[in-house]
């Protein structure tokens, strides 16, 4: 049983799961937070541009809270200038928008959630999908999945 993960989310989480093990029961949610997760489909050489601007949105939405940027490590190093530090010593509850790789996401919970290529994430390993399981699951109200890449399996439509 699940009572962190709303069950919007924990449906697209559950269908990575589902690819990384088809046997496993994912976790049954016990509660809805009424917004499925969105996806945005954003040119390479706009991505940071248009993560920029979700993070925008959902601040606007969330009013309050904590809202994390969760991203492959190749896309850490640009987001972390504009939005700051965030990862591993960081107080997330004093940052305005935190920046983890899906490894320093891990044991962590944000009301909202931006989640970054997640096909660069996942790779081509079945390890790359648990972690990108793992991402998924770190928002408690809201998430958006930004990507220039293919989804990967589990996320595609």
């Amino acid at each position: 049983v699940n009572y962190r993960t709303p069950v919007e989310i924990m449906d697209v989480a559950s269908a990575v799961l589902a690819v990384t093990d088809p046997a496993a029961t994912p976790p049954r949610s016990v509660r809805s937070a009424g917004i499925a997760p969105s996806f945005v489909r954003s040119e390479a050489s706009h991505l940071v541009a248009d993560v920029t601007d979700e993070v925008a949105r959902l601040r606007k939405d969330l009013s309050e809270g904590t809202l994390a940027v969760i991203a492959p490590d190749q896309h850490l190093g640009d987001l972390r200038q504009i939005f700051g530090e965030g990862g591993p010593g960081s107080n997330i509850l004093d940052a305005e928008v935190g920046v983890f790789s899906a490894t320093e996401a891990k044991g962590l919970e944000f009301d909202a959630v931006v989640l970054v290529e997640p096909g660069l994430i996942a790779g081509t390993s079945v390890a790359g999908l648990r972690g990108l399981y793992v991402a998924l699951t770190r928002a408690t109200r809201l998430l958006t999945v930004v990507h220039a890449n293919p989804l990967p399996p589990g996320l595609r439509s």
